[in-house]
This record gives structure tokens, C-alpha cells and sequence, in this order.
């Protein structure tokens, strides 16, 4: 049957974390690497490689991913809190990548449509979320403290301010499969959808700078061709966590979700933040990705895991641990005996059968007895024992009509 993965976003999700679950999960990076750079508009602007990290109280080992770009650009100023710390989120929350550690969030939007708009925001989350996105032409700084991070420098300066169709065509011209190129455009879709719905205008005049930033590229693209090196068919997905807390830019005070994620989230299902955390916890790139590829949301279906992996944020929280995981397993049939692989003899304890005891499989034969002369019974049984029957037992039933009656066995 088909191979599934089942993502684990009950924490949060965000592009870097996804991507790097997959590989914990045994995608290998190096192949992923050699697809990525098949795109030639993007070639040699990153780099990406990974870290070993441990999250959480418990100490949850989990694979982290940096991307780092030839692109730099100037540190806005630090961000102001204006209500109580915010915690939370993924290096992908610039709308499309959070950078979380505990800390603060930089989230760097620059979109650029058609129409003149020319926010500077500036997002301070107590979450370390290392954003870099553009919103049209707004300039968010977050620190997420967060979730997800991952160190990325962009040089707004020098980044093209892509829209989806160039990012579309820029898939068309790669090396990829047919799968990976329709999987990706499909969640680049998604986003360019939401970003569109949030500032009122359509998908054409729309160029966002956070879905043309290589990191966010990198995560994208990458994760759904780690998919298709793991052979996976279908993509599961946990409800989402649906986070409070607010945000200071310079436009006043914003709740999360930002508001592209929160568009993202229509007809998703959410669920509590884990522990009451507090901040962005799930990030544009990260709900795109599950919205445009996870057929289903909640449990998942009958399947038998074969592997896993854990994707590491920045942020360390106080009570959970800031990881998405992911299973991968093949679909099973829901009536059907699994064979246990693992499954060996238990040792004899102190109270086991002497060792030159032997063991048989018998057979229990039973049938209903109806309108019987009671008299017959013992008869019968005695019959039986002397034809071999290791037992006899009688068992008292209701038949058709409530009349009463006998089992015997």
C-alpha cells in the first residue's frame, strides 16, 4: 500500500522546521541540495547544512537547518514590546519564515504591489523569530523568540521582489520532477493567495519578497522534494495550534496569528496552543505547506510507522518542547493482522509448566440446544467423554422468542 507521512504540528509548524524533520527522518540533504540547485535563477545565493540540538526540559534531540544566503542587509532597529512578551514562533514568521529564539521577532516584509503602499512595520514578539519578510514594501523586524529560527541575511537591497508566476516559471525551468514542481508551485500558490487576500489586491500585483527569499525557497521546495526522496504518496497532518498574544509595529498592536496565516488557516482545522504558549507559533510557509499538501487533518489513518524525525526551531519554551515531527510509515488495513517483526518468545518465569511439559492446540465445538429433553444432557455428556472430549460444560442461553435454552461445549 501507499507510504504517508504524518506531520506532528501540535506545537507549531514553520518551513525549516518541516524541512528538517524529513531529514531527521532520513531524507538525505545531499540529494536534496543537488534538486535545489537544478533551479539556476537561485543558484549560488545559499548554502544550506544542518545541526544536531536537543529541545525542551527532556532533552528531545532533533535536526536543525540553516540556510544561509549571499544576500545581507543592515539590522533594523530594535522593536518595542507593547503588551505582555510574546512568545513563540518559527524563523519563518516574516510570513513565510519565523526565526524563533527566545527572544524577539525580526520580521522583514517587503511586499511590492501595484498599487503604492509604504509600511515600515517593525514586530517585536518575545519569541525570536528571525523574519525577513515584505509586505508591500512594509519592513518587519521580528526576533521571534522562538519556535523556528534560522539565521538568514537578506540584502533587501539586492533581492528581486518575486511574484508567483516568476516563481512559478523559475520551478518550470528546474531539473525537478513533474511532482515536485506541481506540489510546490501548489503551496507558493497558497501563500500568494492569502498574501493577496490581506492586502486587498490580486495575486498578479502581488510581489512578496518573503516567498522570493531564498530561505523561504529553500524550506518550500525543499520539503516537498524530501518528500518525494522518502517516496512518500499522501501527507498527513495534526490539527494546528491556534496561539494567542499580541505584537507592537509601527501600525499599533497586531494579535497573532499574523494576518497571512490566519488566512491561511480558513478551513483548517486548529486546535489549543500546548501549555497556553503564547506567541506566533505556526508561520505562513509552514501553514502553506500543510494546507496545500496534508489530505487530511487530525489523526491520521491506519498505518505502520517505518520511520521518524524531528524538526528543531530556535526558541526554547518553558514547557514544550519547539519541535514538528513527522512519521513515516505505509497504510495498512485497518481489519488486518500485523505480523510483530520484533516479536521474540518471552523467557519461561518462575511459575512456567515443568520444562518436559508439552503444548497443544485444541479445537472447542458447541452448539445450541433447543427444546431439549433436560434428561438427555447428562447422557449425552457422559457419551462424549468417552469418545475423547477433553471437557463437557453446559451454558445457559436465550433463544428466538425469549424461549431458553442450553449451549453446550
Amino acid at each position: 500500500m501507499g507510504k504517508i507521512a504524518f506531520f506532528d504540528c501540535s506545537a507549531g509548524a514553520a518551513g525549516d522546521m518541516i524541512l528538517a524533520s524529513l531529514i531527521d527522518a532520513g531524507a538525505p540533504l545531499d540529494a536534496i541540495k543537488a534538486g535545489l540547485l537544478t533551479i539556476s535563477a537561485i543558484r549560488g545565493e545559499w548554502d544550506i547544512y544542518t545541526e544536531r540540538v536537543w529541545k525542551g526540559t527532556g532533552l528531545i534531540a532533533a535536526t536543525k537547518v540553516h540556510v544561509s544566503s549571499i544576500h545581507q542587509h543592515d539590522p533594523l532597529p530594535a522593536p518595542q514590546h507593547d503588551v505582555a512578551q510574546v512568545k513563540g514562533a518559527s524563523r519563518e514568521s516574516r510570513h513565510d519564515d519565523h526565526d524563533h529564539d527566545n527572544s524577539s521577532h525580526s520580521h522583514s516584509h517587503d511586499h511590492s504591489h501595484d498599487h503604492s503602499h509604504d509600511h515600515s512595520h517593525s514586530h517585536d514578539h518575545e519569541e525570536n523569530h528571525d523574519h525577513s519578510y515584505k509586505h508591500h514594501n512594509d519592513d518587519y523586524s521580528h526576533q521571534d523568540q522562538g519556535h523556528h529560527h534560522h539565521h538568514h541575511h537578506h540584502n533587501d537591497h539586492h533581492h528581486e521582489h518575486r511574484n508567483f508566476e516568476t516563481i512559478s516559471n523559475m520551478i518550470d525551468g528546474s531539473g525537478l520532477s513533474r511532482w515536485v514542481k506541481e506540489n510546490s508551485k501548489r503551496v507558493f500558490h497558497c501563500l500568494a493567495e492569502a498574501e493577496a487576500s490581506v492586502h486587498g489586491t490580486t495575486m498578479d500585483k502581488v510581489h512578496f519578497h518573503e516567498v522570493g527569499a531564498i530561505d523561504s525557497l529553500v524550506d518550500t521546495i525543499g520539503s516537498v522534494l524530501a518528500l518525494e526522496l522518502l517516496g512518500v504518496d499522501q501527507v498527513h497532518c495534526s490539527f494546528l495550534p491556534f496561539s494567542k498574544g499580541f505584537v507592537r509595529c509601527l501600525h499599533g498592536i497586531m494579535p497573532v496569528p499574523a494576518p497571512a496565516t490566519l488566512r491561511l488557516f480558513h478551513g483548517i482545522p486548529m486546535g489549543p496552543a500546548p501549555n497556553g504558549a503564547v506567541g506566533e507559533l505556526v508561520t505562513p510557509t509552514g501553514a502553506s505547506l500543510m494546507k496545500a499538501l496534508a489530505k487530511t487533518f487530525g489523526q491520521p489513518p491506519p498505518f505502520l510507522p517505518t520511520a521518524s524525525g524531528s524538526g528543531a526551531g530556535t526558541k526554547d519554551f518553558p514547557n514544550h518542547a519547539n519541535i514538528v515531527r513527522v512519521v513515516i510509515g505505509t497504510l495498512t488495513d485497518p481489519s488486518a493482522t500485523v505480523v510483530n517483526a520484533h516479536w521474540t518468545p518471552m523467557p519461561s518465569s518462575t511459575t512456567a509448566a515443568p520444562t518436559d511439559a508439552t503444548i497443544e492446540n485444541v479445537a472447542v465445538l458447541e452448539t445450541n440446544l433447543d427444546d431439549m429433553n433436560p434428561q438427555l444432557f447428562g447422557h449425552v455428556q457422559g457419551l462424549l467423554l468417552q469418545r475423547g472430549a477433553l471437557d463437557v460444560w453446559l451454558q445457559p442461553a436465550q433463544m428466538k422468542k425469549n424461549r431458553p435454552a442450553m449451549v453446550m461445549r
